[in-house]
């Protein structure tokens, strides 16, 4: 198959196509994910602004075998159940729509997680972090978002997928642009932002519908 397709292995980019900005860590600390938006004058489609936060290496899970929770994003008890789901990873060193993948940050050594807390800024959303020890939670199944593919065929080197959590059911690695974290219209804001030319950070979540990211090799 040749390098057309993704292998697990790879070092990839995550691109959040609504604002056409790279899904990073927050250089130098433990936090979670978020999206640097730029001011349209700054934009530029190759922008390579601290892109050693942006890099995420593709883990397989041999023989994946677990339980889902089911996590009702519209009760603010957080009420958990289960539902019996059972998902077997192949040996294949292809990916493929449908398979179940980990992402390590390559800066941090640390794996994505969705935990159970709740979003910082979406309430109806839960948290995303980054763990040293990965578990269920730190697990995403890879599905199509081009009407042109279905589950089981070869994920190309440039891709648009949906990453849904294998252990929260119905939950999908996401990006809040309702409410930023910081915007550069609010003053005290403006000074905790990278650098002059972001218009506001977003965060990364886990959310209850398919969000479309493009997966770019690195």
């Amino acid at each position: 198959i040749g390098t057309m397709y993704l292998s697990f292995g790879d070092h990839i980019l995550l691109l959040d196509k609504q604002c056409s900005a790279f899904v990073r860590n927050e250089a130098g600390t433990s936090k979670g994910l978020v999206v640097d938006e730029y001011l349209p004058e700054f934009y530029s489609p190759d922008h390579t602004h601290g892109i050693e936060e942006c890099i995420f290496e593709i883990f397989s899970i041999p023989h994946l075998k677990f339980t889902s929770k089911t996590f009702d994003l519209s009760n603010s008890h957080n009420e958990l159940g289960g539902y019996g789901h059972v998902s077997i990873q192949g040996q294949e060193s292809n990916l493929f729509y449908g398979d179940t993948i980990r992402l390590k940050h390559r800066a941090s050594g640390k794996y994505v997680e969705i935990a159970m807390d709740r979003s910082d800024t979406d309430h109806s959303s839960l948290s995303v972090i980054l763990t040293s020890s990965p578990s269920n939670s730190s697990s995403f199944t890879i599905e199509p978002q081009s009407k042109t593919q279905t589950l089981g065929d070869c994920i190309a080197s440039t891709a648009e997928v949906a990453l849904r959590s294998a252990s929260f059911r119905d939950v999908y690695l996401s990006v809040n642009h309702r409410t930023p974290l910081l915007s550069a219209d609010v003053g005290l804001d403006r000074d905790m932002l990278p650098n002059p030319h972001t218009a506001c950070r977003l965060e990364v979540c886990g959310a209850s519908r398919p969000y479309p990211l493009a997966i770019r090799r690195f």
